[in-house]
């Protein structure tokens, strides 16, 4: 019964890493973006920037947390 129980979890815990990893919200922001009439190399600029502060912030902040 337990080991039922450990493998379901496992398989669910795998879905939601996979479904929050994936980022669906990436295309959905630029198409707002460009409803604010951004040029796509703006929009992929301001992309890459969110993606590498958040990289670059998740360490201390999980330090200071700790």
């Amino acid at each position: 019964m337990i080991t039922k129980n450990l493998k379901l979890n496992i398989t669910l815990y795998y879905i939601f890493s996979f479904i929050g990893g994936v980022q669906f919200y990436g295309p959905v922001f630029a198409l707002f973006f460009q409803s604010f009439s951004l040029s796509q190399a703006q929009i992929l600029s301001f992309l890459s920037i969110y993606a590498v502060s958040t990289i670059l912030f998740e360490i201390p902040t999980g330090i200071f947390s700790d």
